[in-house]
């Protein structure tokens, strides 16, 4: 901690101290996974320093969680964004946050819905339909939604949103308020929700790294009940290899489920996919896997 404040004395961590931050947070790491620093001893140490010293710093809005849960919509359209504390004097804190494997992760996972949104008109042509139906689960803050539907005007394409956050809807709504003739907000737990309709595509990049195994089988299952013949499940869920893992659960309590290719493939299969029909992608920085799972045209 006196390394700590003799980082923040100096503005944060730069070029120059990046590395040796980095090495610290590595540390610090392995001594709470050894034992010899308490975990909780650490969260009463940081989120002090945070409050006294980096008030608005991306760090500590991730950390206090101001929602009640970690990635809440507004971090993460902070993220997208890459927003940063008013106070200059913040700014390098900022930095780092935004330059981790994690965060771009992140933003990267916002162009692959988008590709993802402009396969699906191409599943409804194929599929002899006029409009992409897609179901966008646990949507967020929407900005996803508001870029891919400016830059498609003329799209006629249907979203459906289930968010189980009030306040997410609502700041979703705003930022998307141009194209809400093309976006129905369903407020409902993703768990509990029975749509009416079935989808070309269902989406969800955030929430299934937060399930154990059973309730995302449970989860796939039912989603791919309400998928259209020739459409897809693409679900997201940060994979084994994440150079953020220690600097996201030490310094900003934000903990996931992390699952390799494999695991996701076994979860799929429980799930009742076939082999045939599962693949694994990924964004650029190989951190956020995405399990796509297509719905055979034609069933036994």
């Amino acid at each position: 901690m006196q390394w700590l404040h003799h980082l923040a004395a100096a503005g944060g961590p730069d070029d120059a101290s990046t590395v040796a931050f980095t090495a610290w947070i590595a540390e610090l790491s392995d001594m709470v996974a050894a034992g010899r620093v308490e975990r909780s001893e650490w969260s009463s140490a940081w989120k002090l320093f945070n409050l006294r010293l980096l008030p608005q710093a991306m760090s500590t809005r991730a950390f206090l969680k101001s929602h009640g849960y970690a990635g809440d919509f507004e971090i993460i359209d902070a993220i997208y964004t890459q927003r940063k504390a008013a106070d200059l004097k913040q700014h390098r804190w900022d930095d780092y946050f935004h330059a981790q494997a994690a965060p771009r992760a992140v933003r990267n996972r916002k162009s692959y819905f988008q590709r993802m949104a402009t396969n699906a008109g191409v599943t409804a042509t194929r599929l002899g339909d006029c409009a992409p139906r897609i179901l966008n689960v646990a949507s967020g803050p929407g900005r996803d939604m508001m870029e891919w539907l400016t830059d498609n005007p003329g799209a006629p394409v249907r979203f459906d949103c289930v968010e189980l956050d009030a306040n997410a809807i609502a700041y979703a709504s705003e930022l998307c308020s141009k194209h809400l003739d093309r976006i129905q907000f369903h407020r409902a737990n993703a768990l509990r929700f029975h749509p009416k309709d079935s989808y070309h595509l269902v989406w969800s990049s955030g929430l299934f790294d937060y399930l154990g195994d059973s309730l995302f089988v449970r989860l796939l299952r039912r989603l791919l009940s309400h998928t259209l013949p020739g459409g897809e499940v693409v679900v997201g869920n940060f994979g084994s290899y994440n150079p953020s893992r220690a600097y996201m659960e030490l310094l900003g309590d934000w903990n996931l489920i992390h699952r390799g290719p494999e695991h996701l493939r076994e979860l799929a299969l429980e799930a009742g996919a076939a082999e045939g029909d599962i693949t694994i992608g990924r964004e650029p920085a190989c951190v956020n896997l995405f399990l796509h799972v297509r719905k055979p045209r034609t069933s036994a």
